[in-house]
């Protein structure tokens, strides 16, 4: 498949033919996502955080956030780098209409969330950011799907809430694994409150 998408893109170059659809900056549109050889319409508010489209991905396609790895943005890193946790749906040049391949990372190689440091405070800081992100996505989920039309969503809604649950548990662990100064238990304290909103 991918070999035919490079013939049809070298031969619609050789002719001259430009792609005229121009990229998607604020607003709602719709991309399509290749997941195990199935098509799946997804909508993305190009506004929103990452978290909010993953969910919506989730959705979709059964696969959980933190195991997404979504290939072919243009905008961004590129189109082989995997879409950041915490990354901007603006800057990735969205096309109404664009394909995406979705794969599933195996379990403990998630994608990790960017951070400006690699000190521990400002990673864990970084995923904390992405868990509030995650939990304001199923939020929106509920508030934008029918559930009560829709029972596999419901029911994948409550799995990755249960999820996330523990997600925050191993977070906080980590947090308090944290040692050192006054500064490093200011932060702690300050991670401590981030995860307890």
């Amino acid at each position: 498949l991918a070999k035919m998408k490079n013939m049809f893109a070298q031969a619609k170059e050789m002719m001259g033919v430009v792609d005229d659809k121009k990229s998607v900056i604020t607003g709602t549109t719709f991309v399509f996502v290749w997941y195990e050889k199935s098509k799946h319409r997804v909508f993305m508010d190009v506004g929103a955080t990452v978290a909010a489209f993953e969910m919506h991905l989730y959705l979709a396609t059964g696969v959980v956030p933190t195991r997404q790895k979504l290939l072919g943005f243009e905008g961004g890193d590129g189109p082989r780098c995997a879409l950041q946790p915490n990354g901007d749906l603006a800057t990735l040049q969205v096309k109404e209409g664009m394909e995406l391949t979705l794969s599933q990372i195996p379990y403990g190689q998630e994608i990790e969330a960017k951070t400006l440091t690699t000190h521990i405070v400002d990673a864990i800081g970084a995923k904390c950011l992405v868990v509030e992100d995650q939990v304001n996505g199923i939020e929106a989920c509920a508030l934008v799907k029918r559930l009560d039309k829709d029972p596999l969503a419901k029911k994948r809604l409550h799995t990755f809430s249960m999820f996330l649950h523990e997600h925050g548990q191993r977070l906080l662990l980590k947090i308090d694994g944290i040692e050192g100064g006054d500064a490093m238990r200011m932060a702690r304290k300050a991670l401590v409150l981030k995860m307890n909103r």
